[in-house]
């Protein structure tokens, strides 16, 4: 995570985060700059489970991964008890809850593959109205925000028009802030992921649940060879 990606998420975090909430924001230390396909998927999470597992080992009663590939997410479930929440299965449950089809608006096109798999997986898919990008990488979408939004929007309105969508879903957690923008412009439902992740995190916490171990049991302990080595309980 870029430092400045880093402020971003944490600004964005503590304006939608209770103010109960003890909250701190922290990236991998190693692994791709940022992720946009299965590959930089696959090299961060090693270490992102690394900080899931500290996490829970420092007494924090929740993780919300900000990341819309949902990077760690399940291999973390399996080695830690407390709630681990992420920005996309976060954003999709949700939408599916507010309208009939939602359309995902991402940076780029290769992440459509990715998003697929993950609706098959949480079982939504069929709640799916389309996939659009704005064509703009991670690093970049900052550099000019009017740009950025432009695109959200021009892409935005064709999945409302064109693909029968009732909902957005900002697909990459890089675009976080810019939802109530987007939200003023069509009037309708725009989910942030990172909002979404941080939102559930706090719920599922309020109502002392966490995943279920026979969804995601207890791996078994044994040597890991080779580039990741991570410390296990």
């Amino acid at each position: 995570m870029s430092e400045d990606f880093k402020k971003l998420s944490e600004s964005q975090a503590r304006k939608v985060c209770r103010e109960d909430v003890v909250l701190e924001v922290v990236g991998v230390e190693r692994g791709p700059v940022s992720i946009e396909s299965i590959y930089e998927t696959v090299m961060a999470e090693p270490f992102a489970v690394e900080k899931i597992m500290e996490a829970e080992e420092r007494g924090f009663d929740a993780v919300a991964i900000t990341c819309m590939c949902d990077c760690g997410l399940h291999s973390g479930r399996e080695q830690v008890n407390i709630p681990v929440t992420s920005a996309f299965e976060s954003s999709v449950l949700l939408a599916s809850a507010l309208g009939l089809k939602f359309s995902i608006i991402t940076i780029t096109d290769a992440l459509t593959p990715l998003f697929y798999r993950n609706l098959r997986s949480i079982g939504v898919e069929s709640n799916l109205a389309s996939i659009r990008s704005v064509n703009i990488p991670v690093l970049k979408l900052h550099e000019n925000i009017e740009r950025t939004r432009e695109a959200l929007l021009r892409e935005a309105k064709k999945a409302v028009e064109n693909d029968g969508a009732h909902v957005i879903i900002l697909g990459c957690t890089g675009m976080t802030g810019m939802a109530q923008w987007l939200r003023q412009k069509l009037n309708l439902p725009v989910i942030d992921g990172l909002e979404a992740a941080i939102k559930l995190a706090e719920v599922l916490v309020d109502m002392g649940l966490s995943h279920s171990k026979l969804t995601y049991p207890k791996p078994p302990v044994k040597e890991i060879r080779g580039v990741y080595k991570l410390k296990v309980k």
